[in-house]
């Protein structure tokens, strides 16, 4: 054997190749750490035969990521090249079967960690432009390479390529540090992308696809040293929300005028059937116009009227902007501390020709807000929660989601009308989801069907010790729904606890 393979102890070799286990292990805890002699990617060969190639960096967690099986010869470009094409593939088939645009103009994830098979390394496409991120310095010496086959050979669906590559550097305890890499740089201090209210394009020939055909104008931030200024994993949620606020579509059932209106622009169109995409876009384009002027000039005495979204730790605030572009009645109030993520809102809220009159904003610690919530006797029909992972608050001091989580839930709770809903999200892969559900007292026995036909339990249920473990739910409140993140952001099964980090759950009043 190559003296530069590591032998695996019996210990790293049972864990491995266990069978009672029925699963392969991706991701590895720092116990194993003194196995590696070295950080990188280390090949490696069991007792039984199997072999593979670990990515060892203790700055990343977990600090032992397995890149595959099967092989001992470590990642290059041929490797890096083949993995693009699958991730590449895999997104295109999500696209064919409506569950994912990639149409030009559009954000979406290619390269997600381990579940494309290169851990530590993510890419994300917006609009012209890719946005390389390592989390690792083992794809220091890839970036080069990566970024000349994005530019000059890579496409996706029908010949949609990119101009210009960023680099960003993610590693732990290092200011994060972005730059432009290869190609055009982007004009101005924003990229615009679009997100579509129905998630999908309409199909060029049959008029079909999205379910309404707006879309949302969004500006992305690479200098944002969190991030981009958009959360691309949350896309999917945010027209889950609305839809959970407002019901369908406001454009699936057009009233009278936009019926008059649909068949005013039809005239004018000799063959709509041979450009059904155009048409339709000039039709939701003008009706969205119709809505704005029904909804912000005829209704403005009617606030009672208007749903109540309450959107806390609201980041640039896109979720409120998702659910007010669809033309939906809603009133919304964001508190987030980051004046500056608050201001971006406006800008956001600016480039869809949206009004703010009816979308609060307050630059405030979220627990010292609930002091104004009381005070004012606020309700609301919908409440998003979407905290860090930790924070330290004047109110309440160190916060963790890990920890403390119910207690918010519990803050927050009695702002909620009747048969209203709290959709609350935990990001962390430090948390497992049932975990973090049986903490809330919502674990995975108590689905809202279940609970519906529940019966009261038995003394012999209340004996057990089991039960007596387990916080109790919230009085009077349903669990709907769980939540997660887009397809696009791809995982293992058998690693779904560290690659499915984002958790959420819908709980009805």
């Amino acid at each position: 054997m190559d003296k530069s393979v590591l032998r695996c102890s019996p210990a790293l070799s049972k864990v491995l190749t266990s069978p009672a286990n029925k699963r392969r292990y991706w991701s590895l805890s720092d116990s194993f750490l003194k196995e590696f002699p070295h950080k990188g990617f280390v090949p490696f060969e069991c007792e039984n035969g199997l072999n593979g190639v670990a990515l060892v960096d203790d700055s990343i967690s977990p600090p032992i990521r397995i890149v595959q099986y099967g092989s001992t010869e470590t990642p290059n470009m041929v490797y890096v090249k083949k993995k693009l094409s699958e991730a590449t593939k895999f997104r295109e088939d999500l696209a064919a079967t409506r569950q994912l645009d990639i149409e030009r103009g559009s954000a979406f994830r290619l390269i997600n960690d381990g579940g494309d098979d290169l851990p530590g390394l993510a890419i994300d496409i917006y609009n012209d432009y890719a946005l390389i991120q390592t989390y690792t310095a083992s794809w220091t010496n890839f970036v080069s390479s990566i970024s000349k086959v994005l530019l000059n050979e890579w496409e996706i669906g029908k010949g949609r390529k990119i101009k210009g590559i960023y680099w960003k550097k993610r590693l732990r305890d290092q200011p994060q540090i972005v730059k432009h890499y290869a190609g055009e740089k982007v004009e101005g201090p924003f990229i615009e992308i679009i997100e579509r209210c129905g998630g999908l394009p309409i199909d060029d020939n049959s008029g079909v696809g999205g379910v309404d055909g707006l879309e949302t104008k969004i500006l992305v931030d690479f200098n944002d040293r969190n991030g981009t200024k958009l959360f691309l994993d949350q896309r999917r949620n945010r027209r889950y929300l609305a839809d959970l606020l407002c019901g369908p579509l406001i454009t699936e059932k057009p009233d009278e005028e936009g019926f008059k209106l649909r068949d005013a622009i039809l005239k004018t169109q000799k063959n709509p059937l041979e450009n059904s995409q155009q048409f339709h876009r000039k039709y939701m384009d003008e009706y969205r116009k119709l809505t704005k002027k029904n909804l912000f000039e005829k209704d403005e005495k009617k606030k009672g009227d208007y749903k109540r979204f309450l959107n806390l730790f609201a980041h640039t605030g896109v979720f409120s902007l998702s659910i007010a572009a669809r033309g939906h009645k809603v009133a919304t109030t964001n508190v987030d501390i980051s004046e500056d993520y608050l201001d971006h809102m406006k800008r956001n809220f600016a480039l869809n020709d949206l009004p703010m009159k009816f979308h609060k904003l307050a630059g405030s610690d979220v627990f010292a807000y609930f002091d104004k919530l009381e005070k004012y006797r606020d309700r609301y029909d919908l409440v998003l929660i979407d905290p860090p992972t930790l924070l330290k608050s004047s109110r309440f001091g160190l916060w963790t989601s890990k920890r403390h989580y119910r207690d918010l839930i519990e803050k927050v709770a009695p702002f909620v009308k009747r048969g209203g809903h709290i959709v609350a999200f935990v990001n962390t892969k430090n948390v497992r989801e049932e975990t973090w559900l049986n903490k809330l007292g919502f674990g995975p026995e108590e689905s809202f069907e279940q609970k519906e036909q529940k019966s009261k339990p038995s003394p012999q249920e209340t004996e057990n010790e089991e039960e007596k473990d387990k916080p109790t739910p919230l009085e009077g409140w349903l669990k709907v729904a769980n939540l997660t993140q887009d397809v696009d952001f791809r995982y293992k099964e058998e690693d779904e606890r560290f690659s499915r980090y984002l958790k959420g759950i819908v709980l009805k009043k």
